[in-house]
């Protein structure tokens, strides 16, 4: 994740989406219907919690219904997963009090529904021995904006005010929209992602598109992913958008595609931006390795905010850097380098996200030494090196064992 205000400090801020600051004109609606939500701190510190470490995650389902005029989300979660336990009797899932869950199934068991500080815990209907196999499904509906951390959010763009919808859910945001075991080392091997939306707008999100079907609502988009993810990568970027494509060519006969999601009313500019993509996936597979996403996409979705967040195959980049005269390529490499640095190869607790910030920072600077020669390099770095970091800086991460540590220096 990179924000082109906060670009130094970004290597020790691990609740980046707190400074954010989306553009929401339709502010004031909201707040005559909105009340704001009082969030606990112990929705915080109960992940992984000791049962959490009993199972697996294998897959996720999500089967979401979006109402931007209501500013309402109705959610289905199929969560798949495995025992690594005998005697597995319930699962502790993570879902904070932002939105309201309305039933649990297992099978066509209905369970019932136990949901505080920020945990959802699930009764199985039967006990699960090791490498024995659960599934559930959790129904749930609300306004996923009242969640503190600014992970979902409903904002517009243009002159005629056409919604945006927009995710970012780093770093532990994603229990705001979707129930899930929110532990970015314990990823899913898949993610089936169904979005039904208004008929004029268009879903954007991780993996590849394997269809769009219609129904009264409007358009629902089935995207899926192969390649294992964390809960924190998975994305929604949703919008009028226009879509433009290029090829990666990986090898002599076999290419992938690299997609832009952007608002039509910068459409041209954006495509000079981000012309330059290709190359740069060019550049980081001969010195990382290939593409680690190589049978699904890459791509790039505009949303509101002020600098970028590398969701798995598909980044989210602000509107406010597409000017036309590549000023912001610095981030597209960053957001770009983080598929190898923190999307395919992930920290296994959040006090290591330096590793992934650290790294692709770091590839920032290969990127213009390629274009630009070994000074280019060293003037780079020697930029970070000139401005001395506040010794009083403090973060905090959630440990293992499910405490807030603080992390002065």
């Amino acid at each position: 994740m990179t924000n082109i205000y906060y670009k130094i400090l970004i290597i020790l801020l691990l609740a980046a989406p707190l400074l954010a600051q989306p553009i929401k004109s339709r502010q004031d609606l909201r707040e005559s219907e909105k009340s704001r939500f009082n969030f606990e701190k112990s929705a915080f510190i109960n992940a992984p919690t000791p049962n959490q470490r009993l199972f697996d995650i294998t897959s996720y389902q999500l089967d979401l219904d979006l109402y931007p005029d209501q500013f309402l989300l109705r959610g289905a979660v199929t969560i798949n997963g495995k025992s690594l336990t005998n005697e597995l009797d319930h699962i502790e899932i993570d879902f904070y009090h932002v939105l309201s869950v309305d039933s649990i199934l297992q099978g066509r068991s209905t369970l019932p529904v136990n949901h505080k500080n920020g945990i959802i815990d699930i009764i199985l209907n039967n006990v699960i021995n090791i490498d024995e196999s659960f599934s559930v499904i959790i129904y749930y509906h609300g306004d996923p904006e009242e969640g503190r951390y600014q992970s979902f959010g409903w904002s517009d763009h243009g002159s005629f005010n056409t919604p945006i919808i927009w995710t970012l859910s780093e770093p532990y945001g994603s229990p705001v929209w979707w129930p899930c075991k929110d532990d970015p080392k314990d990823k899913a091997d898949s993610v089936y992602i169904n979005v039904t939306v208004p008929p004029d707008l268009i879903v954007a999100s991780n993996g590849l598109l394997s269809g769009v079907s219609r129904n009264r609502e409007g358009f629902t988009y089935h995207w899926k992913t192969h390649y294992p993810i964390s809960t924190y990568l998975v994305s929604l970027a949703i919008s009028n958008y226009e879509q433009f494509s290029d090829w990666y060519s990986y090898s002599s006969d076999d290419s992938m595609e690299v997609t832009y999601f952007v608002y039509p009313e910068h459409l041209n500019a954006a495509k000079e931006n981000l012309s330059i993509t290709v190359e740069m996936l060019e550049f980081y597979a001969s010195i990382f390795g290939e593409y680690p996403f190589i049978d699904e996409k890459y791509g790039m979705a505009i949303f509101p905010w002020s600098g970028g967040m590398e969701h798995q195959t598909i980044t989210s980049y602000g509107y406010g850097l597409i000017w036309g005269n590549h000023r912001y390529d610095f981030i597209n490499a960053h957001e770009l380098a983080h598929q190898w640095f923190g999307d395919c190869i992930t920290m296994r607790h959040w006090s290591h996200i330096w590793l992934n910030e650290g790294f692709a920072s770091y590839a920032e600077a290969l990127w213009f030494e390629h274009i630009n020669g070994k000074n280019a390099y060293h003037n780079y770095v020697n930029r970070w090196d000139a401005i001395p970091l506040n010794p009083k800086i403090s973060f905090y991460h959630r440990s293992e064992t499910g405490k807030f540590r603080n992390r002065s220096r």
